[in-house]
């Protein structure tokens, strides 16, 4: 059976899509991360899914569906993008550390970077009249490749990102969508709800 929520609620989150040469490279580098992890300490995350999240909302009733692609509409105005952001993949990392990985990221730098912060932080305060709780963290853009599993056995992980050398990757983002998650036992699928594009005044619903 399926873990997924009921029929009356959707799991959302919004996210911003990278693009397909971004994506081929994150894809070969969870390959080379996975080959030391042996012991199958993460789980590592389907390249079909790599994207960046700005705020996860949870299990949400879909009568508020309607109301939240205003929230992020209002947010996505008030940031005033005006064409696709160019920043840098320019690290690889883990939280809370590299010495003990729970969750291993590729991290955002360099040009752009500053304006997807501040979107993250617009979408989170229109979102909170909704009454979804403010992020009390800072918010740091990364894009997630692995989570450890519970209990787990991480430092073949920790030695292997410590020796991994990244090269810095300039990747486009051209799109901002709401997306739901149905939690499978292969998998979480993800399906847009909404997009918005930042080269076009138009919304995908």
């Amino acid at each position: 059976m399926n873990k997924t929520t009921s029929p009356a609620t959707l799991r959302l989150f919004v996210a911003l899509d990278i693009d397909d040469q971004t994506r081929q490279r994150l894809r070969e580098t969870i390959t080379k991360l996975k080959t030391r992890d042996v012991e199958g300490s993460f789980k590592w995350v389907d390249s079909r899914n790599i994207h960046l999240t700005l705020k996860f909302l949870g299990d949400t009733p879909q009568s508020m569906k309607g109301n939240i692609q205003s929230a992020v509409s209002r947010a996505l105005m008030k940031a005033a993008i005006t064409g696709a952001l160019s920043p840098t993949i320019d690290s690889l990392g883990a939280f809370p550390n590299l010495g003990r990985p729970r969750i291993v990221w590729a991290g955002l730098g360099g040009v752009d970077c500053e304006t997807i912060v501040e979107l993250a932080g617009t979408i989170d305060a229109e979102l909170s009249s909704l009454g979804y709780p403010r992020e009390s963290r800072a918010f740091t853009p990364h894009v997630t490749l692995a989570r450890a599993r519970d209990g787990a056995d991480t430092r073949a992980i920790a030695h292997a990102l410590q020796s991994t050398q990244w090269k810095p990757h300039t990747t486009r983002i051209d799109t901002l969508a709401l997306y739901s998650s149905e939690l499978r036992p292969a998998g979480p699928v993800y399906t847009a709800l909404t997009r918005w594009s930042f080269d076009k005044k138009d919304t995908d619903q």
